[in-house]
């Protein structure tokens, strides 16, 4: 079972709607924000006795709205100031580190909302990148989804691995943090490159 394969659903859900607006030939946004709008709506009333295919009624799904803004405004050549831009990741990061998660319907509040500003001000400062990254970490990012679909199997692997060798105490789980992120790109860059890529070059032809 995929660790991280709960979060495809709301992906499959978003496409479903995404497709329904193509073929109406109507903006994304009139299918995208009333559709989801009301799966976010009935999440407030779930109840964990619903069965488990009302998992897709939650409020995750509105950050895929977020996320079809900001592709709109992007599109449209909208950029922000690098100050502000700077200071919205800045200050994303912050709040996701500072705000707590009062439970799974506040966390478009807790986690979207930063996650949305975090994402936003990182676009508007995209163009500077290129000439302050180096070349692999631009590449690395290329391989970000393979990264997050693999590592939910590469950690416990590696928790296993040290839990033998690796003693308590802050340097040492410090240091345990800095190899997991290591290894788990490093085998997420290797599913890019093996499967990822010659699927994507398959599907284009």
């Amino acid at each position: 079972m995929l660790p991280v394969g709960w979060t495809l659903t709301y992906e499959f859900l978003f496409y479903l709607l995404f497709a329904a607006a193509l073929a109406m030939r109507v903006d994304v946004l009139r299918i995208v924000v009333p559709g989801l709008g009301l799966f976010a709506a009935v999440a407030l009333v779930r109840v964990e006795t619903w069965p488990a295919w009302t998992i897709l009624f939650d409020t995750i799904v509105v950050e895929f709205v977020f996320g079809v803004m900001l592709a709109k405004w992007t599109l449209r050549g909208f950029r922000l100031p690098t100050t502000l831009a700077g200071g919205l990741v800045l200050g994303g990061f912050a709040l996701i580190l500072v705000l707590p998660m009062v439970s799974e319907n506040t966390r478009v509040l807790s986690w979207g909302i930063p996650a949305f500003a975090i994402v936003a001000g990182a676009v508007s400062l995209e163009p500077l990148a290129p000439p302050a990254l180096p070349r692999w970490l631009l590449r690395l990012g290329d391989a970000s989804y393979s990264i997050y679909l693999s590592h939910g199997f590469v950690l416990p692997v590696l928790g296993l691995a040290f839990a033998g060798i690796v003693s308590p105490g802050l340097w040492m789980e410090g240091l345990t943090i800095v190899l997991c992120q290591v290894f788990s790109s490093l085998v997420g860059w290797a599913v890019f490159i093996w499967i990822e890529s010659p699927m994507l070059r398959a599907l284009r032809r």
